[in-house]
């Protein structure tokens, strides 16, 4: 009877634990393929925007293109430290 009871109550926390899991899978993957993104832009996009925007002479940058482009140069430069 006890023995039973502990089957039952075993069976009950695992079925809840398999479902937690399987409801964090999907946002897991959605945080990782958001962050691989932002790593493709600053790496591969970017950097193309701003060598167009750097062939113009006489444009100046506004503040956040250019914090883009730094830390678009960071990952560039840093990218193995990063992983």
């Amino acid at each position: 009877m006890i023995l039973q009871s502990l089957a039952s109550e075993y069976v009950y926390v695992k079925d809840i634990k398999n479902k937690y899991v399987g409801a964090l899978i999907y946002p897991a993957i959605l945080i990782v393929v958001s962050i691989v993104a932002v790593f493709a832009l600053f790496l591969l996009v970017l950097p193309n925007i701003f060598s167009i925007a750097e062939s113009f002479q006489n444009l100046e940058l506004p503040w956040i293109t250019r914090a883009l482009q730094d830390i678009s140069v960071f990952f560039q430069t840093q990218w193995k430290t990063i992983l």
